[in-house]
């Protein structure tokens, strides 16, 4: 199951269902999973700075869907707070409270760097991401496909000496991932019999 994909920051757009590192759960919240890494033949951009913010914004943002926790630091760390809200409220208005199954992530996302551009403000990453079936339901088992997956565009801002995620797009060409990185959790991240919308810990406010 793919993460959400933005068409812009302003509008989130949901390519699949919307679909984590290590901080305290709140009462009745699942912990933190880790995260074990199966590499393959990486891509030569892997160690690149835009390209692990990339990374670490998606683990994070998938530890706060297993957690149902948008409140985490890791996500606060990688991600704008405009882009955690736009998480934040997609997730609660599809799923939490809603008769749609409940559905879990046996990891992160599935993704091949592709190439990065680096600007004075940030940097633009694109993707092959194959995590289309990458999630969990009642009916679902996860899966992926290398050889069939989607090019998404990360967009970036320096913050610091770091980045921050602050969009992503689908760029409706399809491509091979083959070689990509494939993280699970462990432990496996249980399948929640139901969400509600008091299940889901939203997003810090910004410090003023």
């Amino acid at each position: 199951m793919n993460r959400g994909i933005t068409v812009s920051v302003a509008g989130l757009v949901t390519i699949a269902l919307l679909l984590a590192l290590a901080g305290c759960s709140g009462p009745g919240h699942p912990a933190a999973p880790k995260v074990v890494w199966s590499v393959g033949v990486e891509s030569a951009l892997a160690t690149d700075p835009a390209v692990r913010a990339v990374r670490a914004a998606d683990v994070a943002w998938a530890t706060a869907v297993v957690t149902r926790d948008f409140s985490r630091a890791d996500l606060r760390k990688t991600e704008s707070s405009t882009l955690i809200a736009h998480q934040h409220n997609g997730y609660v208005t599809n799923y939490a409270g809603t008769d749609v199954p409940t559905y879990t992530l046996p990891g992160p996302s599935i993704q091949l760097p592709v190439s990065v551009k680096n600007t004075p403000e940030g940097a633009t990453v694109v993707v092959c991401d194959a995590s289309r079936d990458w999630y969990r339901t009642a009916r679902h088992k996860p899966a992926y496909d290398l050889t069939f997956a989607a090019n998404l565009s990360m967009t970036l801002k320096r913050s610091g000496d770091s980045f921050k995620l602050v969009d992503m797009q689908a760029l409706g060409t399809r491509c091979d991932a083959t070689g990509a990185a494939i993280g699970r959790f462990s432990p496996t991240p249980a399948l929640p019999a139901s969400v509600g919308k008091g299940d889901v810990i939203p997003p810090k406010k910004p410090a003023p």
